[in-house]
């Protein structure tokens, strides 16, 4: 310290000091506190994952094993079958939400904006929702869609990825928390339509005042009285919240304890015109016959080939397989007339479906290409249009998109 200094200008001095040494203490005070609370949140988070992963692994991998029993009914055969169904989703949904979080702590989510018919994705999602409402015998339950007059053919400009993942979301933990009442879900146009304010409604257990600040936030639960029960990694509000910001708008919650709750999802409304929807056509897998028809599925793994090979001899169709992009190649130049479509796996040995692809069709430009890949990340689809492909299925794969996809391809 100066030798010249008074001593008032010393104490003032040693003033300052002490506030710095004050203040850079409280940082190191509430880092520290801050890194605690992060330990204490992820380790809580990996032992919820552990309990939610292996919560549906066990029944998945449990009523396997049972199905391998000779003495068991039909009916009951058809039971646990539905009961692994219904895990292996709810395992897709926990690893899902997983890779979300984790792209969204390393700022990798990009918004891909496109023309969007909201009406379409709303009425999917009920279809989607009624089946699984219809199927529970402990929910009573009334699923309904409200939408303004008139918007039947609304077209907005926004990414339909995320916000059906967003209302998927939010529908489903309404449903999750309502046992009886109903689950209403729908949109409205506000602020001179300068806003799109989609909501979702259930008369379920509701969230009180104390809860609703902690809801959004990652890796917390609530746990208050009909939370306790249910299963759930924490992660999906969190998600929702941050797409919603993603999307240039917000999430908000609306609730009270014991009488159920209101989320609504408020995004700028980008009108794109007007559209007239195409009638999606639906049949029964039973009703496509292929007698005449031949197919090169390209697959790696062995389970995920008998998954689709399985899945088609109900049709009659001739199936060939091979086991990377330079067999697919080989195989094809043989006889570049001889099949009607390739089922094409992307992520191969030796060579890839985008390679493999890119190459057939210079063989021959007008043979259907429907990739069938585990790559479900948004834009993947556009890679794959690029790559070739005439369609495009994401694994796990249902088998009556399966069937419906191929005969809008092969069929007279």
């Amino acid at each position: 310290m100066p030798a010249d200094l008074n001593e008032k200008e010393i104490e003032k001095k040693i003033e300052e000091l002490q506030d710095e040494v004050d203040m850079l203490t409280e940082k190191l005070r509430l880092a520290e506190s801050r890194a605690e609370e992060s330990d204490k949140l992820k380790d809580a988070f990996l032992a919820n994952m552990s309990h939610e992963i292996r919560t549906p692994m066990n029944a998945i991998l449990g009523f396997a094993e049972l199905l391998s029993e000779e003495d068991i009914t039909t009916d009951i055969r058809k039971e646990y079958i539905g009961i692994i169904c219904e895990n292996g989703k709810s395992l897709l949904t926990i690893l899902d939400d997983i890779m979300d979080t984790a792209k969204l702590e390393s700022q990798q989510i990009e918004i891909n904006k496109s023309d969007c018919l909201v009406n379409q994705i709303l009425n999917e999602l009920l279809v989607s929702f009624n089946d699984n409402v219809v199927r529970d015998p402990d929910k009573i339950l009334d699923l309904k869609l409200t939408t303004p007059a008139n918007t039947q053919n609304l077209k907005i400009k926004t990414d339909s990825y995320r916000l059906k993942q967003v209302m998927f979301n939010l529908i489903s933990n309404a449903i999750k928390f309502t046992d009886k009442g109903y689950v209403e879900f729908g949109y409205r146009i506000i602020d001179d339509r300068k806003l799109l304010q989609f909501f979702v409604k259930d008369t379920g257990v509701g969230i009180s005042e104390e809860d609703q600040h902690q809801i959004f936030s990652r890796f917390k639960q609530v746990e208050s009285e009909g939370f306790k029960n249910t299963r759930g990694a924490g992660l999906g509000l969190a998600i929702c919240k941050s797409l919603a910001e993603l999307l240039e708008g917000n999430m908000r919650v609306e609730s009270k304890e014991g009488e159920g709750s209101t989320f609504f999802l408020t995004i700028p409304f980008e009108a794109a015109g007007r559209y007239e929807a195409q009638e999606v056509k639906s049949g029964q897998t039973s009703s496509f016959k292929w007698n005449d028809k031949k197919i090169m599925i390209v697959e790696d793994e062995e389970s995920n080939y008998r998954y689709l090979k399985y899945s088609l001899e109900i049709t009659g169709v001739t199936i060939d397989r091979a086991h990377n992009g330079m067999q697919a190649i080989e195989i094809f130049k043989k006889d570049a007339d001889y099949y009607d479509l390739i089922l094409m796996d992307i992520h191969l040995p030796v060579m890839n479906g985008y390679d493999a692809t890119q190459m057939i069709k210079e063989l021959r430009a007008d043979i259907p290409v429907i990739a069938q890949t585990a790559f479900a990340m948004p834009g993947e689809k556009e890679k794959c249009r690029e790559a070739g492909c005439d369609g495009y299925l994401s694994k796990p794969i249902a088998r009556k998109a399966l069937l419906q996809m191929i005969n809008e391809f092969i069929s007279e």
